[in-house]
C-alpha cells in the first residue's frame, strides 16, 4: 500500500527566531488549518488546494513556496494587519478593515509569498469604518474606498515593529512539531508499504511506517521520545500496540486487539 499524500491536520504553533523550516523533495497538500504564532501574533493558513513545497518561519515573518495553481488564504483572527512581499506570479486579494484581516492568494506558477503580521490592527489603520482592499499581482499601494462622493487615498504602511523575543520552551515545542511533520514527509518520500501482518515484538521499516501513519492520523504512539512524531522507530512495542487498538476501535475493526492483520491493512489502504 502506498501512502500518496500527507494531511496536515495538527495546528502548528510557530514562534521561532532564528528561522526554522519544513521542506522535502515532495510537496505537501494543505487540507486543514495550519495555525502559526509569529512573534506573539496568531495567523491562520487555510486552503483546500494549496500544494506547498516549504514553509519557513523566521523572526516576525513566514514565507511559503507554493506550486502553480495553488490557492490559500492567510488570516489574522485578532485583526492584526498583514504586510506582504508577493511574487508577480501570484494573484491576490486583500481585506483589511474593522472586522477582518485576510489575504487570498492564487499562484499562477511556482512562487514564494512572504507575510509579515503587524502588532497594529486593521481597525486602527482604517478610519471611519472604511474598507481597504487591493487585488492583482505583486506589490502595490493599498487604496481605501471613500465615502459617498469622495475618493480614497494611498496608504503607506508604518515601519515594521521590533521582533518579540521567544522563549526556549516555545522554540523546543515548535521544533518537536516540525520534526513530526518532517517525519511524515519522509514517510511520504519513501513510500510506506505494508505487505505483511505485524504484531508486538516485530521489527522493520514497515513498523516505522505504521507508527508514522498512526501519528499522522491522530492515534499518537507517544508524545515524546522513540515513537513520537518525527521520532518513529522500527520496533513494534506496547505503545504501538495501544495506538493501533485506538485506530481499530475507531474504525470498527474487530477484534481490536492491536494485531496488524488483513482487516487493518485494508482499512489503511482505503484511508491513506
Amino acid at each position: 500500500m502506498q501512502i500518496k499524500k500527507i494531511l496536515i491536520s495538527a495546528s502548528i504553533a510557530a514562534l521561532m527566531a532564528p528561522a526554522l523550516a519544513f521542506a522535502a523533495s515532495n510537496t505537501v497538500t494543505l487540507t486543514t488549518d495550519v495555525v502559526l504564532n509569529i512573534g506573539g501574533i496568531t495567523v491562520n493558513v487555510t486552503g483546500s488546494s494549496a500544494t506547498i513545497s516549504s514553509i519557513v518561519v523566521s523572526g516576525s515573518t513566514f514565507a511559503a513556496t507554493v506550486e502553480s495553481g495553488s490557492y490559500f488564504k492567510v488570516s489574522a483572527p485578532n485583526g492584526n494587519a498583514l504586510d506582504e512581499s508577493l511574487s508577480t506570479a501570484v494573484t491576490h486579494n486583500r481585506v483589511c478593515n474593522s472586522t477582518a484581516s485576510t489575504y487570498e492568494i492564487t499562484a499562477n506558477t511556482t512562487a514564494t509569498v512572504t507575510i509579515t503580521p503587524q502588532s497594529e490592527t486593521c481597525a486602527t489603520r482604517v478610519t471611519n469604518a472604511q474598507t481597504t482592499t487591493s487585488s492583482g499581482g505583486g506589490n502595490g499601494p493599498i487604496i481605501s474606498s471613500g465615502g459617498g462622493g469622495g475618493g480614497g487615498g494611498a496608504y503607506t504602511p508604518p515601519p515594521t515593529p521590533a521582533i518579540i523575543p521567544t522563549t526556549s520552551g516555545t522554540a523546543a515545542q515548535l521544533q518537536q512539531q516540525i520534526q513530526g511533520l518532517m517525519g511524515q514527509i519522509q514517510t511520504l518520500s519513501g513510500g510506506a508499504s505494508f505487505k505483511r501482518d505485524l504484531k508486538m515484538g516485530m521489527t522493520g521499516s514497515d513498523v516505522k511506517s505504521l507508527q508514522a501513519y498512526l501519528n499522522a492520523h491522530g492515534y499518537v504512539v507517544t508524545s515524546s521520545g522513540g515513537g513520537s512524531p518525527g521520532n518513529e522507530t522500527t520496533k513494534f512495542g506496547g505503545l504501538t500496540k495501544a495506538a493501533l487498538i485506538k485506530l481499530q476501535k475507531a474504525a470498527g475493526i474487530s477484534p481490536a486487539a492491536g494485531y496488524f492483520g488483513a482487516k487493518t491493512r485494508a482499512y489503511i489502504a482505503a484511508h491513506p
